[in-house]
């Protein structure tokens, strides 16, 4: 017998109500951080799309069983399991860093993939329930699951553009508190720029508490400082920085280069042991001018460089 109508609808009606449920979790469908990082700028345009490749997905799958042999060894649980299952996996193709058209591929093999695999969860007795309501549930935990966390890893990054975007200062300086870890800080230097925003933001940042702090509030730019969710103003000290000059400097993108950044001050020598602050939008690093005047930084300084020049548009 052919499954009814009044089962693929409802297969078809669960799958978008769980796929709206996780988009709903991601609006304003904020980059994350490690989309961030991966520089996956079509994460956005996925999940706004994910509530209507979940609906094709499942309108298809019921299409297929229901027209086709499949239906008749699927039965009519399992053309509902196979179709709210299809939309489930649809919006989980939403996590993957593809493009708007491979996504929409992924939709259509999901469907025929569900297709075919209807028949092996018909409706056998207990036990075959219990397995056909798991596999119709669970693609859609696990992007309800991911879709929240991605959220929440989000939610410092959509602070601060939100919080910048509204300055028309011609720079800005960030402090970092505590709570803002290494991927966070490089994350935000890229959210600030292309392809994240419309317009790349210059931005230094440097940790709240650090002698770099310190330099920073005297640079003559706009101070905010990121604790928590909050991203608000702050004073700058009240003795400014005095212009230097002679300074050379030089960067190597490198993965593996010895001096990823090359510093040389000619008058540092005449003063030996002279502190060197280098800031990025990133965050900044310490060092000190040797006995030639080129800045020396340790070997943790020296990694955090490597990554971050690296990470830098070019």
């Amino acid at each position: 017998m052919r499954p009814s109508w009044t089962s693929v609808c409802f297969g078809v009606a669960l799958a978008a109500m769980g796929a709206l449920f996780a988009v709903g979790l991601r609006e304003p469908f904020q980059p994350s951080i490690e989309e961030v990082l991966a520089g996956d700028a079509d994460a956005a345009l996925r999940w706004a799309l994910a509530p209507f490749a979940a609906a094709a997905a499942a309108a298809l799958t019921a299409l297929l069983t229901r027209v086709s042999p499949l239906g008749l060894a699927a039965g009519s649980f399992g053309c509902c399991v196979a179709s709210c299952a299809a939309g489930g996996l649809a919006v989980c193709a939403a996590l993957l860093p593809i493009g708007a058209r491979a996504m929409c591929g992924c939709a259509g093999g999901v469907a025929l993939v569900c297709a075919f695999g209807a028949p092996f969860v018909r409706e056998r007795g207990v036990l075959s329930l219990a397995l056909g309501g798991a596999v119709a549930g669970l693609p859609h935990v696990l992007a309800i699951r991911d879709a929240n966390g991605l959220a929440q890893r989000a939610a410092p990054l959509a602070v601060v553009a939100d919080a910048l975007s509204r300055t028309a200062a011609p720079a800005v300086g960030l402090l970092l508190g505590d709570g803002v870890d290494d991927d966070l800080a490089l994350a935000i230097g890229l959210r600030m720029a292309s392809p994240f925003a419309e317009r790349t933001m210059p931005l230094v940042a440097a940790r709240v508490d650090s002698a770099a702090g310190s330099y920073l509030r005297r640079l003559p730019v706009e101070l905010r400082e990121l604790h928590g969710m909050r991203c608000e103003p702050v004073a700058g000290a009240k003795e400014a920085l005095r212009a230097i000059d002679g300074i050379v400097v030089a960067a190597d993108r490198a993965v593996d280069a010895a001096e990823p950044l090359r510093i040389k001050w000619e008058r540092a020598i005449e003063g030996m042991g002279a502190q060197c602050v280098a800031l990025t939008p990133f965050g900044a690093v310490e060092g000190a001018f040797d006995a030639l005047g080129v800045a020396q930084f340790d070997a943790a300084a020296v990694l955090r460089l490597r990554r971050w020049i690296a990470a830098m548009p070019r």
